[in-house]
C-alpha cells in the first residue's frame, strides 16, 4: 500500500512580491515527520502566511492510496483514510459514502469524509495513479473541493468526475441535496 497526502490551506492574500517568488515545495511523508517536526508550519512561518481558518486543525486533504485489492482495505481504515485521520482519532462515522469505477479490470474508489474538509482516492491501477491520478487530477479535485466548500455546493465543471464528486461530497454533508442512487453507502 503507498499513500500519498495532497493538502491545501488557505492563507491570507500574500504581498505581490511575495507571490511573485513562490515555488512549490515538496514536504516529507506524513509518517516519516518527527513529532518535533512541523514542517507545514514552519513553511507557513517562514513565508509569514496566516492561515485564513486559524481555528480549524486540518487543511484541505486529498488522501491518494494505491492498493492490489481495495477489499483488503477494511472499511474502518478506508474511513480514516477519507478524514485524514491518525490511529489515535477516534472513529466518528457510522457509515462509508463512495463512489467506484473501473478501468481495465481496475476498480477506484472514492470516498467522502464526514466531520473533516478531507476525502480519499483508492486505486487497484498502477497506471492511473502514475498517469492521470498524481500528477494531474489529485490537485484538480482538491481544487474542485475548495470550491464546493466555499460556494454552496457547486462545482465549477460540466464534465462527469467533478460532477459525481460534488454529488458524494453532498452526501456526507446536510446542505446541499445530492442524488442517492450516484452513491454507494455502507455501514461501518
Amino acid at each position: 500500500m503507498r499513500i500519498t497526502t495532497f493538502v491545501m490551506a488557505a492563507i491570507e492574500q500574500p504581498a505581490d512580491e511575495t507571490l511573485s517568488e513562490l515555488t512549490e515545495e515538496e514536504l516529507p511523508p506524513y509518517k516519516d515527520i518527527p513529532t518535533e517536526q512541523l514542517p507545514f508550519v514552519e513553511l507557513l512561518k517562514r513565508n509569514n502566511w496566516t492561515p485564513l481558518h486559524v481555528h480549524y486543525d486540518k487543511a484541505l486533504c486529498h488522501v491518494i492510496v494505491e492498493v492490489e485489492d481495495i477489499d483488503s482495505v477494511s472499511l474502518e481504515f478506508q474511513s480514516r483514510l477519507a478524514h485524514a485521520d491518525g490511529d489515535d482519532d477516534p472513529q466518528v462515522a457510522h457509515s462509508l459514502h463512495y463512489i467506484e469505477s473501473k478501468l481495465n479490470g481496475k476498480r477506484t474508489r472514492f470516498i467522502s469524509g464526514w466531520e473533516s474538509h478531507s476525502f480519499a482516492t483508492i486505486t487497484e491501477s498502477d497506471e492511473f495513479a502514475k498517469t492521470i491520478l498524481l500528477p494531474t487530477s489529485s490537485w484538480l479535485y482538491l481544487l474542485y473541493f475548495e470550491h464546493f466548500l466555499h460556494h454552496k455546493g457547486s462545482v465549477p465543471s460540466d464534465q462527469m468526475m467533478p460532477r459525481l464528486l460534488g454529488n458524494l461530497w453532498a452526501s456526507t454533508g446536510n446542505e446541499v441535496p445530492y442524488n442517492k442512487e450516484l452513491v454507494q453507502i455502507r455501514k461501518l
